[in-house]
């Protein structure tokens, strides 16, 4: 046979072999990781996401215990998953072992099925499944271990995160408490931990990109970016950058550089409902209504929960003098997000439009209640 020949056939079998075991493998995966979760941390909750990276919206749903698996079609796809914790781990070597659980699991249980599997007169087709799973639970060893950012979801795998634990290892008692911060809402205090251990660790990129939408929420905006301009000198851009970039280039009323990043932001991943959002966002700004409107219904159809695309649709909408329909999709926006502001000015427009002024008031004045530094004194 033509060398060339059989290295195409080759690479043809392991491509096909990857692809039909890479769903088992992701569940193996992350099961192996929720095991370690509750035997080393007693989590009241452990939920598993196969073949999304936490897709809020799986197709199915249920529980076994405190595991709660969610799973969409993707799963038969690319594979791919993540699991989650509700409680945080603060030792470090504790952190690690779960990190590698994940692979080591998925390795252990295809060898012991197949050990069973090879041992039956089953039909050889699912022998050969079988030993595809296990030579591909050692190559995904590899890619799970080999530290990585995934950019299109601002992710790390899980050697990425075992780099970083134990490069912080001193300090990951402390990192571990501005995550539990995080979760309760309290900003200042983790911002404050985030900072020294930047400050330590001034090239690691991870705590990095989880202050700066800390400090975005709580309008400290200068500081965040120049958080995220040191970033892009030391590291590439993830989905997250660019859609914080394009943030400040938008304040800064640099609009087409704000679309630059928000496309290259929708290169990463064209289905998300954020990018699609801000990137209509801009469209208007420039005067692209019908693009614009093009952005915004796919961020709704994506993630119908979601409440700016629907006031942005609906200030298009109000541009296009289309005012019933801007009324809906405004009013439901703000049933979604009832302290929007700028669902609440726009609302306001719509009423000084069919000229009613104590409702355009109304709205306008709950505007500048939500946020003082909205404009819309040109609008009364």
């Amino acid at each position: 046979m033509n060398p060339l020949l059989f290295l195409t056939i080759v690479l043809i079998g392991l491509y096909i072999a990857f692809f039909i075991t890479s769903p088992l493998l992701s569940i193996f995966h992350e099961l192996g990781h929720a095991i370690a979760y509750l035997t080393l941390t007693n989590s009241n909750r452990v939920d598993i996401y196969i073949g999304s990276y936490g897709n809020p919206n799986s197709k199915l749903n249920f529980s076994l215990g405190r595991l709660h698996f969610h799973i969409t079609p993707a799963l038969f796809i690319k594979g791919g998953g993540l699991c989650k914790s509700d409680k945080i781990v603060d030792n470090y070597i504790h952190w690690i072992i779960i990190l590698l659980a994940g692979s080591f699991f998925s390795i252990i249980l295809s060898c012991f099925l197949g050990y069973f599997i090879f041992n039956t007169e089953l039909h050889g087709a699912i022998k050969f499944y079988f030993f595809c799973l296990i030579i591909c639970s050692f190559i995904s060893l590899f890619f799970d271990l080999a530290p990585r950012t995934i950019k299109a979801y601002n992710l790390y795998n899980d050697g990425k995160l075992i780099l970083f634990t134990y490069r912080i290892r001193k300090v990951f008692a402390d990192y571990a408490l501005a995550r539990k911060h995080l979760l309760k809402g309290e900003n200042l205090e983790a911002i404050i931990i985030l900072k020294t251990i930047i400050a330590k660790f001034p090239y690691q990129e991870i705590p990095i990109r989880q202050l700066i939408p800390i400090l975005i929420v709580e309008k400290q905006l200068d500081e965040a970016k120049v958080y995220l301009t040191n970033l892009e000198n030391f590291t590439e851009f993830t989905i997250d950058d660019y859609i914080h970039m394009g943030y400040f280039q938008t304040l800064s009323n640099q609009t087409y550089e704000a679309q630059t990043s928000f496309n290259k932001a929708l290169v990463l991943n064209k289905n998300n409902p954020i990018v699609l959002n801000n990137l209509g966002h801009v469209l208007i700004v420039l005067e692209n209504y019908e693009e614009a409107q093009q952005y915004l219904e796919k961020a709704i159809k994506l993630q119908p929960e979601l409440a700016e695309p629907y006031n942005n649709l609906g200030q298009v909408k109000l541009l296009r003098n289309q005012l019933e329909e801007a009324k809906a999709l405004i009013e439901k926006s703000i049933s979604l997000n009832p302290k929007n502001a700028h669902a609440y000015k726009n609302l306001g427009l719509f009423y000084s439009k069919v000229g009613d002024m104590e409702l355009a008031k109304f709205n306008f004045d709950k505007a500048e209640e939500l946020d003082g530094s909205i404009e819309i004194e040109q609008l009364k």
